[in-house]
């Protein structure tokens, strides 16, 4: 977990946009189960 902590602090510093990108996409597919069970934001 920790090693997880500091690889993603890593990739903020080296590759941010790596970053940006995966979680855009965790918060789509979030936001699209949300509608699909009906809790629409």
């Amino acid at each position: 977990m920790l090693r997880q902590i500091t690889y993603i602090e890593g990739s903020l510093e080296n590759g941010g946009l790596w970053i940006k990108i995966v979680v855009i996409v965790f918060i789509l597919r979030m936001v699209k189960r949300k509608q699909k069970d009906g809790f629409a934001i």
